[in-house]
């Protein structure tokens, strides 16, 4: 099993693209038996990618010697396989109830709050987590019981957003034997014995009586499920990008669509249409429920002049053979944003990278529309910063400079905040817009390729934020994205590059 264990892991990560060459990772480790293989795993497996690995252990302040221990064990544990172990620690039972939450979700929010900190800090690429297929069945069966849908039902995913899971497609009896046939020690959570946590009444006696009772490999087969359910709501949220593309229209702060067109939708199609547009209006969809969903659904479907309130001041109405969704309140910030002037946005996306240096402003640019200009695509300008927004709908710059070889580092490429890219293989100058149909990246040298749309697919980007999100490209090749923190392979420094373009982020009010 020893070999075996880590190649299947291998071909995990590389599956879901949980990593990419000489990523810096982060590392949760508790000190017990999941954390610990997957720390040790990684270490195995760090040269495939050349991984710069990092642990960081988390403290809860809930069990007084036993967590001391089990911190003292953690750290050096990592430094044993020559890896640094940063410590944090909080009172989580204190922290609880000043949030007015359960310990369990305190000490979840902070661990990933920690971990984002880390990473942050120290301009790493991912946070990988020890989640395996035990961990999955007892989340499907979790979501089931509590309603979630088929959303919740696809449990875990291999990969999101910043936070990557390799051990989805290991069980716990195979991380605790490969444990054992290496004499590597790990510690017990004795608040995992316990049955306080619905997870754990899950896990300590419902799984065990459908293995025992009813079918031996329940895990395994309810992991698969979850697999081919996250393959179906990829596919149903692909056609529901389209059908928004296509159906509705932005006007002001409303969403209007035809009543012919929506009532001739699948139900499961009409529902998951509203729901992206309560996205794109509200920015989030906590707190939306199907109840919500329905209530729209029924009177797009049913009468004449009446209206649905919900959340985030929103307001879903029928008029005829018109269906609307507005919301109330002041003009939504990205509106403002994309009116404001841009300084120095140059003419033009087809000249060569030669002229680009030293273009004047163009007078006439800077009084167009500036979220016009960026659909049609604005060429870069070395020296010249560029407004966009991030996410969080948070204004920053993105300033284009040059570099020599000599003055390049490759901690410099690796930061978070700043992307680098092989100047020799341009022929033209990158422009900035917004994402096209046909977008693509290069995942790695070798030419392999995943549609843009995929990846806002894989990375959970909302429906609403697709459209909206700033890409650096050329053509439909799209070379960084930074809402994804993605760079295309083909643009990789390599040892016969001697110059390179770098693309810094910046907030919108400093100074470049």
């Amino acid at each position: 099993m020893s070999s075996n264990i880590y190649e299947r892991i291998a071909i995990y990560c590389e599956e879901y693209q949980l990593f990419q060459k000489e990523d810096r990772v982060v590392v949760g480790l508790s000190g017990g038996a999941d954390s610990v293989f997957l720390l040790y795993a990684l270490s195995r497996l760090r040269q495939k990618w050349g991984l710069q690995l990092f642990a960081v252990h988390i403290n809860h302040g809930v069990r007084g010697e036993e967590a001391l221990r089990d911190q003292q064990y953690a750290v050096a544990f990592a430094e044993s396989l020559g890896i640094a172990c940063k410590v944090y620690q909080t009172d989580v039972p204190a922290l609880a109830k000043k949030e007015h939450l359960t310990e369990e979700e305190a000490g979840r929010i902070y661990r990933y709050q920690c971990f984002e900190e880390f990473r942050r800090e120290n301009n790493c690429q991912s946070i990988a987590v020890a989640h395996h297929q035990e961990d999955q069945a007892e989340t499907v069966l979790f979501q089931l019981l509590r309603g979630s849908g088929l959303r919740g039902m696809g449990g875990m995913r291999p990969k999101r957003d910043c936070i990557v899971r390799p051990l989805l497609g290991v069980s716990r009896q195979e991380i605790e034997q490969e444990l054992r046939d290496r004499e590597i020690a790990y510690c017990v959570d004795s608040t995992n014995i316990e049955d306080k946590y619905a997870r754990n009444i899950i896990r300590h006696h419902i799984l065990p009586y459908l293995q025992e009772n009813i079918q031996p490999a329940a895990v395994s087969h309810i992991a698969e499920t979850a697999t081919q359910l996250q393959e179906v709501m990829e596919y149903i949220q692909m056609q529901t990008e389209m059908l928004y593309t296509e159906l509705i229209t932005k006007k002001g702060n409303s969403l209007v669509l035809s009543e012919e067109k929506f009532v001739a939708l699948h139900p499961v199609l009409q529902r998951e249409l509203v729901l992206a547009m309560i996205q794109s209006l509200a920015g989030q969809k906590k707190d939306i429920t199907r109840k919500h969903i329905q209530s729209v659904c029924d009177l797009y479907l049913g009468g004449t002049g009446k209206k649905v309130s919900l959340p985030y001041s929103l307001v879903a109405e029928k008029s005829y053979q018109t269906l609307s969704m507005t919301k109330a309140g002041s003009r939504d910030e990205r509106e403002t944003v994309k009116k404001e002037t841009q300084a120095g946005v140059p003419e033009g996306g087809a000249e060569k990278k030669e002229n680009q240096a030293g273009v004047p402003e163009n007078e006439e640019a800077k009084k167009e529309n500036q979220a016009d200009a960026l659909v049609e695509g604005i060429t870069i300008q070395l020296g010249v910063p560029y407004l966009i927004l991030n996410e969080k709908n948070q204004r920053q710059q993105v300033y284009f400079e040059e570099r020599t070889i000599e003055k390049f580092s490759g901690n410099y490429q690796k930061n978070y905040c700043t992307k680098c890219f092989d100047y020799d293989r341009m022929d033209t100058m990158p422009v900035l817009r917004y994402p096209k149909s046909g977008d693509y990246l290069w995942l790695d040298e070798t030419g392999k390729k995943k549609k843009l749309s995929r990846l806002f697919i894989d990375a959970k980007v909302p429906l609403s934020q697709r459209k909206e999100t700033v890409v650096l490209a050329e053509g439909n090749h799209v070379l960084w994205v930074p809402l994804l923190n993605r760079c295309s392979a083909y643009y990789y420094i390599t040892r016969d590059t001697k110059k390179i373009v770098c693309a810094r982020l910046t907030s919108a009010e400093e100074t470049v």
